[in-house]
């Protein structure tokens, strides 16, 4: 037994970190085949989401979501995959239930989840999602019901270049983020209208990153600036830009919004994560 899996045993599990080195995974498909994880790694993006229950009308209407947008995984050469900790053959009957063709996954104890930072103390998954692009980095990792445009996007995202020489573009985390916005630092969210709508930060400016060029000056002020996005590359290239165009104090929110923190709006109500 590896001795990262026993650490994660005594204490809460955590998500994995956004463009680390992605884990290997070997489990049995409800089918009866077996799915490993480097039969993919650096050939094919992999999404997989996790869930808790059978029995859960919200969690069918959202894996049944994921199958009305199979063919746009499929076109981006994502292989799309869910996990849960039941027996293969009523993940089969269950799949056949609420109509999905993509592959259910048994996690007998939830034991790569845990390894994943997808699972409870107990041995059960937690609902969210985690994403691997083709050179088996983590693209995103989420406790949450994302939506396939939003695990779509994370996938699309690109590796983080190197910082500047100049150390003017800088990576933060949400608690740094929060202490520069009350310092008057804007937040400035760069994804498109469905991301911002569905999850968002109360305080952050909607302005999508194709549109930054020809609509920035509706910002109050062009310095001072912190840019979020799904999970840190397009928040990059926006800071980029800014710091092309002569613009100081220009941070990054390291992961995005799947690792803020602070206070959010998800589905029209007020969270605080923190």
């Amino acid at each position: 037994m590896r001795y990262d899996f026993l650490i994660r045993s005594f204490f809460l599990p955590t998500l994995l970190k956004h463009n680390s080195d992605a884990p290997g995974i070997s489990l049995t498909s409800d089918d009866g085949t077996w799915f490993q994880s480097d039969d993919y790694y650096k050939r094919r993006k992999l999404a997989l989401l996790f869930i808790n229950s059978l029995k859960s009308a919200k969690i069918d209407e959202w894996l049944q979501s994921f199958q009305t947008a199979i063919e746009q995984f499929e076109n981006s050469d994502t292989k799309l995959v869910c996990v849960a900790i039941n027996r293969p053959d009523r993940l089969r009957k269950y799949r056949q239930k609420i109509n999905i063709t993509y592959p259910l996954l048994y996690d007998p104890l939830a034991f790569e989840a845990r390894r994943l930072g997808m699972s409870h103390r107990r041995p059960i998954c937690k609902v969210g999602v985690l994403t691997i692009n083709n050179e088996a980095k983590i693209a995103l990792a989420s406790w949450k019901m994302l939506t396939p445009s939003q695990v779509l996007e994370s996938l699309n995202e690109k590796t983080e270049a190197p910082l500047p020489k100049s150390g003017n573009v800088k990576h933060i985390n949400t608690d740094q983020a929060l202490a520069l916005m009350a310092q008057n630092h804007l937040l400035v969210d760069v994804r498109t209208t469905s991301e911002y709508d569905a999850d968002h930060v109360q305080a952050a400016i909607h302005l999508p990153i194709d549109e930054l060029q020809s609509r920035m000056t509706e910002l109050p002020q062009k310095s001072k600036l912190i840019f979020i996005c799904q999970a840190g590359g397009r928040a990059y290239s926006a800071a980029e830009f800014m710091h092309s165009i002569g613009e100081k104090e220009i941070y990054v929110l390291q992961g995005g919004m799947s690792t803020w923190s602070g206070p959010r709006i998800t589905g029209g109500n007020s969270k605080n994560t923190s």
